[in-house]
């Protein structure tokens, strides 16, 4: 059919033509690229049958088959399908992002991705995508003694290695192997090591042990967290911080773990926090460390933590809440409390802390070390304030729950 058409119309016609083939023509990630900063980036596209590269300003990397090493720094954007795959990070190398543009990656023997030691490494799931990362049971060295590839996670980050997961897209991890992801100790040798998690959306299902495991230092900013795992839900051995002051924080949703949340220093700051456990939803200890100040900070967020058969929150050293709004239901047993504390809590970070009489300060302490007084929800303590029948109540309870009757 024929149709008549103005100069104008014309016109237009050919310009929105020409936006067409030139978006066409652009490769999927420069069209969506809000979480990383483009131009220049090196595409690679896994298959089962090899990896197929679009060249740009970055060459830093070696393909041998299903495996790909990157050895320099640049952006590098992953996407594909493939059943037996890795990515590396050589040892040592800075300044790497690895965009995760719709990628799904098995691993048989070893990690899927492993940042090797020294490396500093941001792992971006790209807006509007869904990204699968997995590995096999025989990425476990106890397991499978002989398997020289194992590393014990599908996301593994060597000692001294600096790792941010984050992004708008979604990145799921699953676990048959051990870890989710493992994040290595700061040495003299390879420097400082960290894992930090961001805005991503990461669902990670580890039915034999930890879905996160830092030895360091882990910092979940943001984000929204789904976690299915063995044993512990979020491990780290020295220092963990949810969420920060002044922030929303992340959105954790633990369904299923042996412990929730266990650090030697433990820092929660602000979010929106389940947890259903068989043991301690939060756990302030390290059975490694001895003479150890083992702390728990509570400044912020909502944590609602159920336990059915452990303690709610358990520290081996000091803990502190002062700010947020808290719910835990526990065994009604002896040795499963709502807050088990080795040491007397604290009630410095009430604002009216300083009106408590100098001759009650070490049993409000206690009282609040020991789960009986948490505050009046708006970070006070009211100290000359009376007490409702059910405040009473409630403290009544805990003492029981203390004493084992």
């Amino acid at each position: 059919m024929k149709m008549n058409m103005t100069p104008r119309a014309k016109k237009l016609l050919a310009g929105l033509t020409a936006a067409a083939l030139t978006l066409s023509m652009l490769p999927a990630t420069a069209l969506a690229a809000k979480d990383y900063a483009t131009g220049g980036e090196t595409a690679l596209r896994f298959s089962n049958s090899g990896i197929t590269v679009q060249e740009g300003d970055y060459d830093g990397y070696k393909i041998d088959g299903t495996e790909l090493t990157i050895n320099a720094a640049g952006t590098y954007v992953l996407s594909g399908s493939c059943a037996d795959g890795s990515v590396t990070v050589k040892k040592g190398t800075t300044g790497v992002v690895l965009v995760l543009d719709g990628l799904t990656l098995t691993c048989g023997d070893s990690a899927a991705i492993a940042c090797n030691k020294s490396t500093e490494v941001t792992i971006v799931a790209a807006d509007g995508t869904v990204n699968t990362l997995a590995d096999t049971e025989q990425n476990n060295d106890e397991t499978y003694p002989d398997n020289d590839s194992a590393e014990n996670a599908v996301i593994k980050c060597k000692d001294g290695s600096q790792v941010t997961l984050c992004g708008s897209g979604t990145l799921n991890v699953t676990a048959n192997g051990k870890n989710g992801v493992k994040s290595g100790a700061t040495t003299d040798e390879e420097g400082a090591a960290s894992l930090t998690i961001r805005e991503l959306t990461l669902n990670i299902d580890a039915p034999v042990n930890d879905a996160v495991n830092a030895e360091q230092q882990l910092n979940i900013e943001s984000g929204s967290l789904t976690i299915s795992a063995g044993d512990d839900a979020l491990h780290c051995d020295l220092s963990l911080t949810v969420g920060a002051s002044g922030t929303a924080g992340p959105d954790i949703d633990i369904t299923g773990c042996y412990e929730g949340i266990e650090a030697a220093n433990l820092a929660i700051r602000s979010g929106d926090i389940d947890i259903t456990a068989t043991d301690d939803c939060l756990n302030a200890a390290n059975s490694d460390l001895t003479g150890y100040s083992f702390t728990m900070d509570i400044s912020g967020s909502t944590i609602n933590a159920y336990t059915s058969g452990g303690d709610g929150f358990d520290s081996n050293g000091s803990l502190t809440i002062s700010g947020g709004v808290i719910a835990v239901w526990t065994a009604n047993t002896a040795d499963n409390q709502p807050l088990d504390v080795s040491q007397t809590g604290s009630i410095g970070g009430f604002a009216d802390n300083s009106s408590v009489s100098g001759y009650a300060r070490t049993a409000m302490a206690w009282a609040n070390g020991a789960g009986l007084i948490s505050g009046m929800g708006d970070n006070t303590l009211a100290p000359r304030g009376t007490a409702t029948r059910g405040q009473a109540a409630v403290i009544l309870m805990g003492l029981d729950k203390l004493a084992g009757l």
